[in-house]
Formats: structure tokens, sequence, C-alpha cells
């Protein structure tokens, strides 16, 4: 047991000593280490799964895709930034202050996910962001709110660095990613980067899309 590894504390009925996951005994995980497991002890998913089922766990259909192509739409990520982002995940479920519900994993993750999209898409391992600070200006443009909670997470990564393997932004570099952050800058340029102007195009075409192909429902659905 790696000393600063603890069980796994997500809030479960069925989570003990006898469970799969309950501990891990390598880090970062082996390719088959279980990350979640039913309630009748079976393997769910595998650290090496680029989505992972926590299902079991909610009690609802929940999935956390780490950026894999299979979701098609939205922030897709390379496969070796997935991996490091899949590290984070473990760290949050293991390591020091681990989270007690799915909830706030789910939260975590989903407000870390864009910073890695931008990383991906600009050929940028977060392991090596702290050396890209060209790209901070980016970030920031992808992020409209609570961007507090992001910095938040950022600084106790740093301050987890050590054990988790690698730094993601130091201290430094958070202090410079705020100021792009800071809506209240008057020095902030008013630009979005064209890869991140032509993402959020194309969400918007999908969204309306949606929209107007379910229009009758919903209009039944507002109604009711």
């Amino acid at each position: 047991m790696i000393d600063f590894l603890y069980s796994l504390r997500l809030n479960s009925d069925f989570i003990n000593e006898k469970s799969p996951n309950y501990k891990l005994t390598s880090w970062p995980p082996n390719d088959d280490t279980p990350i979640t497991c039913d309630k009748d002890g079976n393997i769910v998913s595998v650290f090496k799964d680029n989505i992972w089922d926590f299902t079991a766990y909610y009690n609802k259909n929940l999935k956390f895709n780490f950026g894999d192509k299979s979701q098609k739409k939205g922030y897709i990520i390379d496969s070796k930034n997935i991996y490091l982002f899949k590290i984070i995940a473990a760290y949050w479920l293991w390591g020091a202050g681990s989270v007690m519900s799915v909830q706030n994993l789910m939260l975590k993750l989903t407000k870390l996910k864009p910073l890695i999209y931008v990383c991906s898409m600009n050929n940028i391992l977060i392991s090596d962001l702290n050396n890209n600070e060209w790209v901070f200006e980016s970030i920031a443009a992808i992020y409209t709110s609570q961007n507090s909670r992001v910095l938040n997470l950022l600084k106790s990564l740093y301050a987890n660095s050590r054990e988790i393997g690698f730094v993601l932004l130091d201290t430094y570099s958070i202090k410079k990613l705020s100021k792009y952050m800071d809506r209240d800058d008057v020095t902030q340029t008013p630009y979005i980067p064209s890869r991140i102007w032509s993402y959020q195009n194309k969400r918007l075409e999908e969204c309306l899309r949606d929209f107007l192909n379910h229009k009758d429902k919903i209009k039944y659905l507002f109604n009711f």
C-alpha cells in the first residue's frame, strides 16, 4: 500500500475491505487496476478504460468520458492527456482529500476537462502546461463562470503534485492564469481563439438542430 493513498471513501453501502477497488496496490495505477465495482464485487471499470462507470455508486446511469473519440462530440482529448487526466481522477478517489461522493468527483472532473481539452487541441501535455504560458489566454476564454473553482482545483493539484507524479501549474503560473480569468481586468483582450470559436459554433449548431428536431415535444413539456 502506497503510504499517501487511502481506501476508497465514496458513500456506498457495499464498499468494504473485500471490494476489488478498496485500495490501490500501485501508483500510478496499472491498466487493469479496478476503478469501480458493482454491489456483488464484479469489476465494472478498470483504469485503462476511457469511460468510467459510476452507476453502482449513484443508483442512476452515470458515466464519465475522459475525452475518448467515442463520444463523437464535446471535449475530445488525445490519448496521452487522457492518461494523465485519469491519474488525477484516481488521486481524487484514493489520494489526500479524496472525494466522499460521486457528485463531487463529477464536478471536479467536469471543471478540469475544458483546460485539458485546450491543451490537447494545442498539442500540449498537461504535465508540460507550466512551460507553455502562451496558451493561458485560450484556457481562460473557454471558462465563462466559476473561475475561482478552477483556480482552487489547480492550487490543490499543485499542492499534491509530488504524490500525483507531475505538476500541472505551479503557484506562479496559476497567478498568471488568474489574471486572464479575471473578467474585471480591463487589460484582458476580448479575443476568442479560432479553435475555440469554431468549436463553440459547432456546438451551437448542434444545439439548435436538436431544438428544431424536438421543438414540438419541448413545447408540450413546457405547457405541461
